[in-house]
């Protein structure tokens, strides 16, 4: 067999699912970075953490209101016969819709314990954001579910750019405040609405189609809402319990230390991405194990990098009042090994329908972080809650490795079984 000449590897490479949506995820993490960037350098300490609170909070709401459904309807619609996609379409119209009230009560409540909720017109933005940052949420993942992954990332990459390129005009003219940089995040979700409408509305509709009512896609998928909520407190708790203990200005530092480190998580994120459906699809535990190890390898790499350039560039972009963020780069950086190992092995167990596993998971790590925020906060401040995070992310990526390897080791003993050869246990 002839070997193929490096060129044409490498234009495979770069054709590949996996390259595709690296080279995406970048380009989003580019431009939610520069937005994080500028409102920190221009709204101030205080505001900037407001914003943060705003977007942390709608995130972990986005997970509650979704009930799993995102990542559940991921698998169904692969399955044979396929949960139809105007049927995904109805039950994500319907729970968007009861979103608003969710939004309206918990949503509230938890913004003004955290300290982000300055005026009552944050409210009322808070409240169309969160519904909209919901619907968008579950088309996405119809998009990836679908196996359209460049595209599910780019639809995340429009409002990015959107919210970006205003703040960036409103600054020129010297209008720029914190009421009118959250009604930028509003039109930002809004302009990835319309986009989503139009790639959804281009997906082949199939002609055979399993009968999931509401009730029983929640049942199957109500197992993915823990896991999804786990997993976003465990990123994204730190930030609420250091608002709610050390104030606005605390988490405006933290979260422009935390935005430069998940930098890191770009590659491994994409990847997993792809990992989830071919899991789905294939129903193998052991696919893409190298270049799991590759991804690993360049997020270390790429995080030793960020070590040596983070102080110069929080001096660069963000100026004197940041930099009580540079020591936390480093214990954030270590953090992010086991974040990529984790959305490697989640995103493979999830394909698999192995959604108790990741939630059991999240929810064991979640409640490692807020016992650990809350003993350290108090006397560390944010170097506390990073390493708390540190400490939380490695129990979580353990788990959801452990549960792997189980999973492998029965279907390898299966197998033997079946096939009539000894195993090591002698069954």
């Amino acid at each position: 067999m002839t070997p193929q000449p490096l060129s044409s590897l490498g234009r495979a490479l770069v054709r590949s699912a996996e390259a595709q949506v690296v080279l995406w995820t970048g380009v989003l993490a580019a431009s939610a970075s520069l937005f994080a960037v500028l409102t920190a350098r221009w709204l101030g300490t205080a505001d900037r953490g407001v914003v943060v609170v705003f977007l942390t909070t709608s995130s972990f709401l986005m997970l509650i209101g979704s009930l799993g459904m995102g990542t559940g309807g991921r698998v169904l619609v692969n399955q044979d016969p396929p949960l139809g996609i105007d049927t995904y379409l109805r039950h994500s119209r319907n729970l968007s819709i009861a979103h608003l009230v969710t939004s309206a009560t918990l949503g509230l409540g938890v913004l003004a314990l955290s300290g982000g909720l300055p005026e009552i017109w944050a409210g009322a933005l808070f409240v169309a954001y969160a519904a909209l940052l919901l619907w968008c949420y579950l088309m996405r993942e119809l998009l990836h579910g679908c196996g359209h992954h460049r595209m599910a990332v780019v639809s995340d990459v429009v409002p990015a750019v959107v919210q970006t390129a205003l703040v960036g005009l409103i600054y020129a003219t010297g209008n720029l405040t914190l009421r009118i940089t959250m009604i930028v995040l509003v039109v930002g979700v809004a302009c990835q609405t319309v986009f989503l409408l139009v790639q959804v509305h281009r997906l082949p509709r199939e002609e055979v189609t399993a009968d999931w009512g509401l009730r029983g896609v929640l049942d199957f998928s109500l197992p993915a809402m823990f896991a999804s909520l786990g997993q976003a407190f465990v990123i994204r708790g730190d930030r609420l319990i250091l608002g709610a203990l050390a104030g606005s200005s605390a988490v405006g530092v933290y979260g422009a230390a935390a935005t430069l480190t998940e930098i890191l998580w770009i590659v491994p994120g994409a990847v997993a991405q792809v990992a989830f459906r071919r899991a789905s699809i294939s129903s193998s535990v052991t696919d893409g194990r190298r270049v799991r190890r590759l991804t690993l390898v360049l997020t270390a790499a790429l995080g030793l990098a960020l070590v040596g350039i983070a102080p110069w560039a929080i001096d660069l972009l963000l100026g004197p009042a940041y930099a009580s963020a540079k020591p936390l780069i480093a214990v954030l950086v270590l953090a992010s090994i086991p974040m990529a190992s984790y959305q490697l092995d989640a995103g493979v167990l999830n394909g698999l329908g192995r959604l108790k596993q990741v939630s059991t998971a999240t929810v064991a790590s979640s409640a490692v972080l807020i016992v650990l925020c809350l003993a350290l906060v108090p006397r560390w401040g944010a170097m506390g809650a990073a390493w708390g995070s540190v400490v939380a992310y490695t129990l979580l990526a353990a788990a959801c490795k452990i549960h792997l390897r189980r999973i492998h080791r029965s279907w390898v003993v299966a197998e033997a079984t079946e096939a009539g050869v000894p195993t090591a246990r002698g069954e």
